[in-house]
């Protein structure tokens, strides 16, 4: 089993077991999904690189938004 965290402004990435998890915030929401995608492939090639495998076909993302105050 391995546990690994990487953290790099504005990801904190987290490797345990065979399960990835990433971690971005953003106040804007196009600005974010770009992002993502975009240190998705770093995170790839850092897979590759170590021998590793990343199955980016199966990727998920979840977006998480505070919840609205009543007026």
């Amino acid at each position: 089993m391995i546990y690994l965290e990487i953290k790099r402004k504005p990801v904190k990435t987290i490797l345990f077991g065979d399960d990835t998890t990433r971690v971005q915030s953003s106040n804007i929401t196009e600005a974010l999904y770009k992002s993502m995608n975009e240190q998705l492939q770093i995170l790839e090639d850092w897979f590759k690189a170590n021998k590793f495998s990343l199955n980016v076909s199966t990727t998920n993302y979840i977006l998480f938004r505070k919840k609205e105050e009543k007026k």
